[in-house]
């Protein structure tokens, strides 16, 4: 199969190849080299692209709905405002690469390498994030509603405006996020952690423990331990998305308002 002049299979050499907007669905690319190629606005919907090397490549506008992307190299890839709902991307590595207002609803990126990567307004509702390495990604304004965050890494992650309503967190590193505010803006937030947390905006219950939203922002490093003998590590960690939930939360109207 050939198109723009190339010979299309499973391992070809398509280094610096100009494929933009090339007709690739279902197409078999396994293991191919496309470093540096040109794939903007490409229709790669279906496509076999296991373990291709896309490196570098842009993929800008293209359209990889459903593609099969495990193992795939796409470090420092520009892969902004791209079609991958349904994608599986499952140990990809995306290392540095700008998925920005990227479509990645329902895709499967459990065990994806996105250190440093860009997915700030990107749509990652429902996706499958589980054991994903996303330190010091960029994911400000990132909807994540729905998604499966269990055991991510998310050290130095930038989180500010990030929708996380319904996300499930549990096992989450959070040390040295940068989460400013988050987007959840309901009276009540479950999320799902070692413990779980009922947030409101004035009550905060955690496991057992159930306070004023002032007094777990005043809570001593010593009140804090005496709850259980792991939670003094977990509320460093979890204290700055726990506040910016409550701070986010709607109050409930007083009676006769």
């Amino acid at each position: 199969m050939k198109v723009n002049g190339y010979e299309i299979c499973s391992g070809a050499d398509l280094r610096d190849a100009d494929l933009r907007r090339a007709e690739l669905m279902n197409a078999k690319l396994s293991g191919t080299d496309l470093m540096n190629a040109n794939l903007n606005g490409a229709y790669l919907s279906g496509a076999d692209l296991r373990g291709a090397d896309l490196s570098s490549a842009d993929l800008r506008d293209a359209k990889l709905m459903d593609a099969d992307l495990r193992n795939a190299k796409l470090m420092d890839a520009d892969i902004r405002y791209a079609y991958l709902s349904g994608a599986d991307l499952r140990n990809a590595y995306l290392s540095s690469a700008d998925l920005s207002s990227a479509d990645l609803s329902n895709a499967y990126l459990s065990s994806a390498d996105l250190r440093g990567a860009d997915l700030s307004s990107a749509d990652l509702r429902d996706a499958d994030l589980r054991n994903a390495k996303l330190m010091n990604a960029k994911l400000m304004d990132a909807d994540l509603r729905r998604a499966d965050l269990r055991e991510v890494y998310l050290i130095g992650a930038y989180l500010s405006g990030a929708d996380l309503r319904n996300a499930d967190l549990r096992g989450v590193n959070l040390n040295g996020i940068n989460c400013g505010q988050i987007v959840l803006p309901v009276t009540d937030i479950v999320l799902l952690s070692r413990w779980l947390c009922h947030i409101q905006h004035d009550y905060i219950r955690i496991g057992c423990e159930y306070h004023t939203t002032r007094e777990w922002e005043n809570f001593s490093d010593d009140e804090i331990a005496k709850m259980d003998d792991n939670a003094l590590e977990w509320w460093k960690a979890w204290k700055p998305i726990v506040m910016s939930a409550a701070k986010q939360c709607k109050s409930y109207p007083k009676e006769g308002e």
